[in-house]
């Protein structure tokens, strides 16, 4: 698992904290303590989560893992592991979409230096776009791809051009040749209509999993909280598939208790967006899956 190690890295030039624990690597993320690495973790994990909760700040904690017995999970993955040519698309409308994105958008790698240079435009409108109260920090924008450019073995990004000009761009993380995951996504809305992101994923499609092998690529676990809609459209359109995994939560002492009280009460339209998404976690992992 090289890519352990260069993460780490990342990590440290983020400014993020972390803790590797049994070759599981966590850092902190909006008060929840995360996994770092490919979804499709085929050995269930050895996790001691005090210890793991000892040395991050996070409230929460999860993980989880694939196992092949699972046959159902409301905590899952969308992956896609085969790459389809343009003729292998079963309906003749969505060739002809992907084909009018192509002829209008390019599609190529760029530098995260690019990206920093031009892309925060892109960035502030579509978050803009899509969440209408939300503050847009410029110097976390900068730090960000700064650290990106010391990462290129395994950080990529994407640029969508319409006339020589961006219009979006696509992160992807890179695990060895186990995952490319489709990290973040930013296209300017108002070129939804003449199909770029049909271009970017074809041609992501192409590269990681015709050119260059990868066992699959991805757009990460569940979405819990704003839902744009995206992962659907991925399964529905570009032959990803719900990869179901086996989600374990562990939630910090004494807050434990609260959030138990809490639970009975979390479908109360006011709770702050951070609450329900702590809430959507214990509650999928509170479901018995059949195996």
């Amino acid at each position: 698992m090289s890519w352990i190690n260069q993460y780490k890295e990342l990590l440290v030039n983020q400014g993020v904290k972390f803790f590797e624990y049994q070759g599981v690597l966590f850092h902190e993320y909006n008060q929840i303590i995360i996994p770092r690495g490919p979804l499709k973790v085929d050995k269930q994990p050895i996790v001691n989560a005090n210890q793991v909760l000892s040395k991050l700040k996070g409230k929460l904690l999860w993980w989880s893992y694939y196992s092949d017995t699972l046959k159902d999970s409301d905590w899952y993955g969308v992956i896609k592991d085969k790459h389809f040519e343009l003729s292998e698309y079963a309906s003749s409308n969505l060739r002809n979409q992907i084909k009018k994105g192509i002829n209008n958008f390019e599609i190529k790698q760029v530098k995260a230096e690019y990206i920093q240079q031009y892309g925060f435009e892109v960035y502030e409108k579509v978050q803009l776009y899509y969440f209408k109260n939300i503050i847009v920090n410029k110097e976390l924008f900068f730090k960000k791809l700064e650290a990106f450019a010391k990462a290129k073995d395994i950080v990529e990004l994407w640029g969508v051009f319409k006339n020589e000009e961006l219009v979006g761009y696509c992160e992807i993380n890179l695990y060895d040749k186990l995952e490319a995951n489709i990290s973040e996504l930013k296209i300017l809305p108002e070129y939804n209509k003449l199909y770029a992101s049909y271009a970017l994923f074809h041609t992501l499609s192409a590269e990681y999993l015709k050119n260059r092998e990868f066992n699959y690529i991805s757009d990460g676990y569940r979405t819990l909280l704003h839902n744009t809609g995206i992962q659907d459209f991925l399964i529905r359109k570009f032959g990803f598939y719900k990869l179901p995994l086996k989600l374990n939560v562990h939630i910090r002492f004494p807050l434990n208790f609260i959030i138990e009280i809490l639970f009975l009460f979390r479908k109360l339209p006011f709770l702050p967006n951070s609450l329900q998404s702590v809430f959507k976690l214990v509650a999928v992992s509170k479901i018995k899956n059949p195996t």
